[in-house]
């Protein structure tokens, strides 16, 4: 019983939380429309950025978590950083460089053109996702034999 519990509670707080990070979505996107027409937007698409990576990294805090309460030492899932979040880098700088028009952009467009650039949903989604897999990448090594 206690576990069923348990993972209702967990259930209840990625339903919260996605329900909150559409709500935030809904405000900066309106805020982002409301910038456009009266001012520069790069503020604006950056906050939204880092928002949809703070989303991604709070996704992962119970994985975090539960690294914590485990004995060993702390280690990085290098694989996975290089396999996983390079390419989701990549994804982003060419999602936003399409409405930002930086020079990073100008690099990775051939390689971008293959995806969804010219919307923004794609670029806050794969920011979260980023976000999520850096969180996840961090685990702690058992330092026990057996385990």
């Amino acid at each position: 019983m206690a576990r069923s519990k348990k993972e209702f509670l967990w259930l209840l707080y990625y339903v919260v939380l996605l329900i909150g990070s559409l709500e935030i979505y809904t405000y900066l996107n309106q805020l982002m429309v409301e910038a456009a027409n009266n001012f520069n937007t790069r503020p604006v698409l950056f906050s939204m950025m880092m928002t949809s990576f703070v989303i991604g990294i709070y996704l992962g805090i119970p994985h975090i978590w539960r690294q914590f309460k485990k004995e060993g030492n702390w280690s990085v899932n290098v694989y996975k950083l290089i396999y996983v979040c390079i390419p989701l880098i990549i994804m982003i700088a060419g999602s936003f460089g399409f409405f930002l028009s930086f020079a990073l952009y100008d690099l990775v467009r051939p390689v971008t053109d293959i995806f969804i650039t010219d919307h923004f949903e794609f670029g806050v989604i794969v920011t979260a996702i980023f976000g999520f897999n850096l969180a996840k990448s961090v685990y702690k090594k058992s330092t026990r034999l057996g385990d």
